[in-house]
């Protein structure tokens, strides 16, 4: 028996499918119980803000209007809504988180979104940028206020005000309810939440793991999740079979690379998935294996016997976990490596620019409005996906963001990048008013995306890399002084342009 389990993480572990049902139920039955844990939970919702409201009442998995079912909804006098929280222990975001939820927190008020996961989904996964991205792409402007260890906290702008989004491990909130707990000697709270401590703990780091055939599953839909990503390539490559090992070969990142089981590993290291790195036919890479080497430092070791030129890397499993959700942290994993190989990628989407560098590009067009004061990033970050990888920005007082798409590259494949504009009334720069200040430079976005306004970029044919980002850069402050005549908006001392 594991020392750490807990009577109700053994029953929980051996009686019951959703394990993660269960910690939201016994949160929830810690809340009702105790004032002292309420008040606790309370003010981490407040994120130390003084003066957060008392919460009266709690409900688990009620149906909002919108028809969206935070796992707890957190009720204050009057029945009005302080906040909603969703427990992610390794299930994949709905498609309605987090929209839905921020957008049926009410306005103009202090609430809360909270979303509890695991260290490492907190710490090293792409969560927190899928979050933020994903209201940003719903044209919630955010500033983000705490990006540390074990806690990430953003607070809404404009018609968001008051609005909190905050992303935090399951261990940072019930420590915190433990020691308000043991401080204000409420015995009964104390043993209770070290019971849902074990349960928490059970879930993230138990011991079960994929069968055989599990593996080769897991393998296949990693290796697809990462190449949708933009991370990795396949092209003209496959899977990989023998006596002890299944694996899939893959471009990650620009290095020639494998990952699978490999059983020989797996008795020596009680480490069955490895992803190596190494000259393995005709195609080295763009990356090679000795720089694979230097820059992912010690994270990569050498391979054993004859593969020992070759640079590997255990890959956790998540233990205790269903494969949907191993899955989800694996690809993770894959995606963490690969961002340390190539830090301005994803790496392998396909588009019409040398070597995929069109991500760096849009980093440095839009480093470069910026400083010109035409631009502003505070509060933004990047959205990538399938098909997409876009950086948001305030130009010249409207919402927009400079990106790809892969179904404007159809349309359009001589002007890979747009430069779209979304986002409300709320905006200094409506899209209303964007429209009409571009006039017939602006056109509607394409599918979903039809309610934007895109501009699309051109870029100089045959120029290096430095004149192309000049380009762009004069592209995007000449668009900004039509929607800004008196600019530069955010730097009035700047030169003009």
């Amino acid at each position: 028996m594991p020392a750490n389990e807990t009577l109700l993480s053994r029953i929980a572990r051996r009686h019951t499918v959703g394990r993660e049902d269960v910690a939201t139920d016994a949160l929830a039955f810690i809340l009702e119980r105790s004032p002292v844990a309420r008040s606790a939970f309370a003010d981490f919702l407040g994120a130390g803000d003084p003066g957060a409201a008392a919460i009266t009442k709690v409900r688990t998995r009620s149906t909002l209007s919108c028809g969206a079912a935070p796992d707890l909804e957190c009720l204050g006098e009057g029945d009005k809504v302080l906040a909603f929280m969703e427990s992610k222990f390794w299930a994949e975001l709905t498609p309605a988180q987090p929209v839905a939820y921020w957008e049926a927190l009410p306005a103009g008020a202090p609430a809360t979104l909270l979303f509890l996961a695991p260290p490492y989904r907190v710490n090293r996964s792409s969560l927190w940028d899928d979050l933020t991205g994903r209201l940003h792409r719903a044209g919630h402007a955010l500033d983000i206020t705490r990006n540390g260890d074990g806690l990430k906290v953003a607070t809404g702008t404009a018609q968001n005000s008051g609005r909190r989004l905050m992303l935090a491990t399951w261990g940072l909130l019930l420590n915190r309810l433990a020691q308000a707990a043991l401080n204000s000697r409420d015995w009964q709270a104390t043993f209770e939440i070290a019971e849902l401590q074990g349960l928490a703990n059970s879930v993230i780091t138990g011991d079960a793991s994929p069968s055989d055939d599990g593996y080769k599953t897991l393998i296949r839909e990693v290796v697809r999740d990462v190449v949708a990503s933009g991370w990795g390539n396949t092209d003209g490559l496959g899977p990989s079979v023998g006596h002890i090992f299944w694996g899939w070969y893959l471009r990650l990142a620009g290095a020639y690379a494998w990952f699978g089981v490999d059983f020989k590993q797996a008795k020596l290291s009680n480490r069955p998935l490895w992803l190596a790195f190494g000259n393995f036919g005709s195609d080295p890479g763009q990356v090679t294996t000795e720089q694979v080497g230097r820059r992912l430092g010690d994270e990569g070791q050498p391979g054993l016997e004859w593969r020992k030129n070759e640079v590997w890397v255990p890959i956790a499993l998540p233990a205790g976990t269903e494969l949907p959700s191993a899955r989800l942290a694996v690809a993770d994993e894959l995606k963490h490596i690969a961002r340390l190989i190539d830090p301005a990628g994803p790496t392998c989407g396909s588009d019409s620019l040398p070597n995929n560098d069109h991500k760096s590009l849009i980093r440095d067009v839009v480093d470069d409005v910026v400083a010109s004061g035409w631009g502003d990033t505070k509060g933004f970050s990047y959205g990538d996906g399938s098909g997409y990888h876009t950086r948001y920005l305030m130009l010249a007082g409207a919402y927009a963001g400079l990106g790809t798409d892969d179904n404007a590259r159809k349309e359009m494949p001589d002007k890979p990048l747009i430069l779209s504009f979304q986002g409300d009334q709320s905006h200094r720069v409506s899209l209303d008013e964007v429209r009409r200040r571009l006039g017939d430079e602006g056109q509607p976005g394409l599918g979903r995306r039809k309610n934007e306004v895109w501009v699309p970029i051109a870029l100089p044919a045959g120029a290096d890399r430095p004149p192309v980002r000049l380009a762009v850069a004069e592209e995007l402050k000449r668009i900004a002084r039509l929607i800004d005549p008196d600019g530069p908006t955010y730097k009035k001392d700047a030169p003009n342009g």
